[in-house]
């Protein structure tokens, strides 16, 4: 007789097949004419790409910086990502953007909860100049063996001419266009081009 110690890690069938269900370890037993053995079976979560963050938004603008907010995800192997932030003036082109160098959303920077609603700074940025910012999840190291998941759509930015308070209109599915005016709302930009290429 065979059978799994918990079969929602790994089943085993009557001719003693075991049959992966879900990441974990699970104990496998046999017994036969009154006499039990077991082995100890480990079930691997399966490697995938990298997640898309689908909520990229600009949340806050400065005179000289802009704040991101979007929701991390998996690094394709369940635990969470880390994102390359870039950012252009003007138009962006993947391969062509800047890294972000300075500020909380500096490259590398790493996961912490898939899942988790996320925020980070970029600082360095000139007053009233139009910015337009992407990520991308990945997993490993960069420039060495970094496995990437698709870009998120672009965020759009403005610095302020002067600091003071504004308001935020955002929602699912919308990026935030920062001006002296405020923020207006605008649909995301489908991401383009093949992370890849560096």
């Amino acid at each position: 007789t065979w059978a799994s110690s918990t079969g929602a890690v790994a089943t085993v069938n009557d001719s003693g097949l075991v049959t992966g269900v879900a990441a974990g370890t699970a104990t496998i037993s046999a017994t036969s004419g009154g006499v039990t053995g077991t082995a100890t079976v480990t079930v691997a979560a399966p490697v995938t790409t990298p997640g898309t963050v689908a909520d990229l938004a600009v949340t806050g603008v400065t005179d000289s910086s802009v704040t991101l907010a979007f929701t991390e995800v998996t690094d394709g192997t369940g635990l969470p990502a880390s994102y390359d932030v870039r950012w252009a003036a003007g138009a962006l082109t993947w391969s062509a953007a800047t890294a972000v160098a300075q500020g909380s959303c500096k490259v590398l920077l790493a996961g912490t909860v898939i899942g988790a609603r996320r925020s980070c700074t970029v600082l360095g940025l000139a007053a009233a100049k139009a910015y337009q910012f992407q990520l991308v999840a990945f997993r490993g190291t960069l420039n060495v063996n970094a496995v990437f998941g698709r870009p998120a759509g672009r965020a759009r930015g403005v610095g302020h001419g002067e600091p003071g308070p504004w308001n935020c209109a955002r929602g699912a599915n919308a990026t935030a266009h920062c001006g002296a005016g405020g923020l207006g709302r605008q649909p995301v930009e489908p991401a383009s081009g093949d992370v890849g290429e560096q």
